[in-house]
């Protein structure tokens, strides 16, 4: 984890932080999904994700309102493709998915598995390929990368004794989803 702050003169500071997690778990199929005999414990990428950016700034304005604003981007969260149902018949529907190929016999399978691939989001197409032919490995998926931005206004009220005061506090929070949905109409996000 690395960070960094920033403060000139002038009531501006500005924080950036960078943290880099290499995590795995090892867990039976019975806490978690399963390809096989539940009671068989492996290990696997955790869900934790690999890559979080934080950023902080806050600018004084004047003596009586701060303006914060809070960012995050952080790497997908790791996840695991599974069938609805109960494949292994341990009485749960936590099974993994055996991705099929045309060389499995099953062309109407396959051939779904080619549809779904060609219209899927480049990080699912990508694990579906490599899963190819297999039962998918659990974590073995990864979403996107997501970001997200809040800000904060707050306004000190009454006198200029500190013990007096009230704080009004506005919130906005999803910053970026609201610009898009304004931008783009709540359709085009």
């Amino acid at each position: 984890s690395v960070g960094a702050g920033y403060q000139p003169i002038g009531g501006t500071s500005v924080h950036l932080d960078y943290a880099y997690t290499h995590a795995r778990d090892r867990v039976r199929g019975l806490d978690g999904t399963t390809a096989g005999d539940p009671r068989v414990p492996e290990w696997a990428p955790s869900t934790v994700p690999a890559h979080v950016i934080t950023a902080s700034a806050f600018r004084l304005i004047g003596r009586r309102a701060t303006v914060l604003l809070q960012g995050r981007l952080q790497s997908g969260i790791r996840y695991t493709p599974h069938v609805s149902g109960d494949v292994n018949g341990d009485g749960r529907f936590d099974d993994r998915a055996y991705v099929a190929t045309l060389a499995d016999g099953n062309d109407a399978l396959a051939l779904d598995i080619d549809q779904l691939m060609a219209n899927a989001p480049g990080n699912v197409r990508s694990c579906l390929q490599r899963a190819l032919g297999t039962i998918a490995g659990r974590n073995s998926c990864a979403g996107p990368w997501t970001a997200s931005l809040d800000g904060s206004l707050l306004v000190r009220l009454g006198s200029a004794n500190i013990y007096r005061q009230s704080v009004l506090r506005i919130d906005v929070l999803n910053v970026i989803s609201g610009l898009d949905a304004a931008l783009h109409g709540t359709g085009g996000m």
